[in-house]
């Protein structure tokens, strides 16, 4: 997955800890879900441990993309088995729709809305008297036993599920113009710091 940065294993058991470290772990990230994703990749197929991963964010933006990406990949399994059109390889481009695209075909959309949204909507519709200032936190528990837990302020639970519609007014058009738009700035920013002189 293409970012700002080259993705990082942060843990890199075999370096570090040593292949057969057998205890529970946990790692902090910010920001880029890649990290993440690169860590689980590397994992040793026969671990048994515990992996507790937080990411933490200042943009409601990355919070919200990460959000989406991780119920997608933590809901396959459950929804495999009630929708079987859904396949491996349709996960797969809907991630990459999600991290890339300016527009989904619709069955990304349904995906989103499907397996996505109904979780978001269900935690909205029982904190909508609650302070726009407090913070709240929801635990979901998967069918594999792994667990996702997001803690947002009441404002930005009720601001994501708006993120997993169509913009009523937005075209195709003006859709791949903005994400245009953030890829030059993506691609300024890492001219300048290519640019910039390295100190000694």
């Amino acid at each position: 997955l293409w970012g700002n940065t080259p993705t990082v294993d942060v843990l890199n058991l075999e370096r570090n800890e040593g292949i057969d470290y057998k205890e529970d772990t946990a790692l902090l990230f910010a920001g880029d879900l890649r990290h993440v994703v690169r860590r689980i990749a590397s994992l040793p197929h026969n671990m048994m441990q515990q992996l507790d991963l937080t990411m933490n964010d200042l943009g409601f933006d990355v919070v919200a993309r990460n959000t989406i990406l991780l119920l997608l990949a933590l809901t396959i399994q459950d929804w495999t088995t009630v929708e079987t059109s859904t396949t491996p390889l349709s996960n797969a481009e809907a991630f990459i729709h999600v991290w890339y695209s300016a527009s989904f075909p619709s069955y990304v959309l349904s995906q989103l809305q499907d397996r996505v949204k109904l979780l978001i909507i269900e935690v909205c519709s029982k904190i909508t008297k609650k302070s726009p200032s407090t913070t709240l936190g929801k635990t979901w528990t998967f069918s594999d036993g792994r667990a996702l837990r997001l803690v947002l302020k009441q404002k930005d639970w009720l601001r994501f599920a708006d993120f997993l519609d169509v913009p009523e007014h937005l075209s195709v058009e003006d859709a791949a113009a903005i994400r245009r738009t953030v890829l030059s700035s993506m691609i300024d920013l890492l001219e300048r710091r290519s640019e910039s002189p390295r100190q000694s």
